[in-house]
């Protein structure tokens, strides 16, 4: 399994990322549930081994990198719910226009670039998994949560434009796309959201 840069085989966990990556994958979290500074400009080469034969769960794993952010980053932090500025992603006026996902795909998710024009392909995501990669685009600038209701899994083939410019014919204007592509639409508003508050870190010791 691999996810923003932190990578699982049979019982050993693998990461070349930075601290901040490290943290929303030990607990779960998307890019706007972090409050606090995390140096983010250093790499870490991350490799850890559960003990046993047993492969951990995906829960077990992130507890384990909990622990070793714990002793190695001396990280100490705690949750709180907050009202941010957030977009809520509801369906549309005519229904969603989505297509079940394959859920026999091994293809991980991917975003491929033609000129200006980026596109995203997720053979098999829920609507949590694709705010996730809207999080990490960075484009939208707060949060999106999922009002759709839909829990099922999708094939979701989504293009856009960073940066987008009115004056451009080629370009893809993101929430435009989320409502003629997807069939779904992104409406500002005000949400709770769980954050994680970071109290102290510390540059990692040696092994």
């Amino acid at each position: 399994m691999t996810f923003g840069g932190v990578r699982t085989e049979g019982a050993r966990l693998e990461s070349i990322t930075g601290l901040r990556g490290l943290v929303l994958w030990a607990y779960g979290l998307r890019n706007f549930q972090i409050a606090g500074e995390l140096e983010d400009s250093t790499f870490y080469d991350v490799q850890a081994k559960a003990p046993g034969d047993r492969i951990p769960t995906a829960e077990e794993f992130r507890a384990m990198l909990r622990n070793l952010l714990a002793d190695r980053y001396k990280l100490k932090a705690h949750m709180e719910s907050r009202e941010v500025p957030v977009y809520e992603l509801v369906v549309g006026k005519s229904g969603p226009k989505l297509k079940p996902g394959d859920a026999e795909s091994t293809e991980p998710p991917r975003v491929s670039v033609e000129g200006r024009v980026y596109e995203l392909s997720m053979p098999n995501a829920k609507m949590a998994e694709f705010l996730q990669m809207l999080d990490n685009s960075g484009l939208l600038g707060r949060p999106a949560l999922d009002h759709t209701g839909l829990d099922g899994s999708y094939k979701i083939r989504f293009r856009y434009t960073p940066g987008f410019q009115k004056d451009d014919p080629e370009s893809i204007n993101i929430f435009a796309a989320v409502q003629s592509q997807l069939g779904l639409k992104l409406t500002p508003g005000k949400g709770m959201l769980d954050v994680l508050v970071v109290d102290h870190v510390e540059k990692p010791s040696g092994n």
